[in-house]
């Protein structure tokens, strides 16, 4: 698990698990899946979200640059939390 307060990994069984879970072959099949899915909607790079707004229209937005992009986008309010300052 990682300790928030101390940006560590404390315990090693849960990494673990982790590792040996990502190597099964339904994890595998899922990663194919997703990837196949992320070139047919256009991804070019990380990270790429693909976004559906209330209206039904669908939009990829690639990078963390445009994060306030696809927030506008889907409606969201952005809030007053300063620190996304920097994307939106």
């Amino acid at each position: 698990m990682l300790n928030a307060r101390r940006g560590q990994i404390t315990d090693c069984w849960a990494i673990e698990i982790v590792i040996k879970q990502s190597t099964t072959p339904e994890v595998k099949q899922l990663l194919i899946q997703n990837t196949d899915r992320a070139f047919d909607e256009g991804a070019f790079g990380l990270p790429w979200l693909t976004c559906t707004n209330a209206e039904g229209k669908t939009e990829g937005f690639w990078g963390v640059d445009h994060f306030g992009q696809a927030i506008v986008f889907l409606g969201l309010d952005k809030g007053t939390n300063k620190g996304w300052r920097a994307v939106l």
